[in-house]
């Protein structure tokens, strides 16, 4: 039947066998087990782009408001520049020729013509309007005049109560 050596050949191929199958399932283990963790960092992955993506999303929304809103704002900027502009003309400008009043003074606007400007550099000009201080019209006319005498050229063309500008009203926003 079977002989000693045999059955100590056949038990050998089987503990070589149970050996190499324990090998093979411990692969196999390690192979799922690094499968799963590469499919949990994928997953994580993903999270982590997606959330990069919403924020990137947001920034760009916002980054599109704040140029909308910068392009208000320099829109606004070039017409409140035009506004200043017309403001700052120099026929709206009011020039005060003195400080010294006393209480009983009315405020008079005297406009005075004539070619004006010095040799110091000042601009050249043929009419200003000047905030003089003064009793009565003839009063604010001779103060004028006084300043810019009627033999150097210049004249007090038209003299009109000064009515003091009102305050502006702030917008509600």
């Amino acid at each position: 039947m079977i002989d000693g050596p045999t059955i100590v050949a056949v038990l050998m191929s089987l503990v070589s066998l149970l050996f190499f199958m324990e090998r093979a399932w411990r692969r196999v283990q390690d192979g799922r087990r690094r499968a799963r963790m590469l499919i949990n960092k994928r997953t994580q992955q993903v999270e982590r782009i997606k959330k990069a993506a919403t924020a990137t999303l947001m920034l760009k929304r916002d980054l599109r408001r704040q140029r909308e809103t910068a392009a208000d704002i320099e829109e606004d900027c070039l017409k409140l520049e035009g506004q200043i502009q017309t403001v700052a003309r120099p026929e709206n400008r009011l020039f005060v020729l003195e400080e010294r009043r006393v209480p009983s003074d009315l405020a008079w606007v005297v406009t005075v013509t004539g070619k004006g400007g010095d040799e110091r550099g000042s601009r050249p000009w043929t009419s200003r309007k000047f905030l003089v201080w003064a009793a009565d019209e003839d009063g604010a006319r001779a103060k004028a005049e006084r300043r810019f005498q009627p033999a150097n050229g210049f004249s007090a063309a038209a003299i009109t109560p000064w009515i003091k500008p009102a305050p502006k009203q702030k917008r509600a926003s």
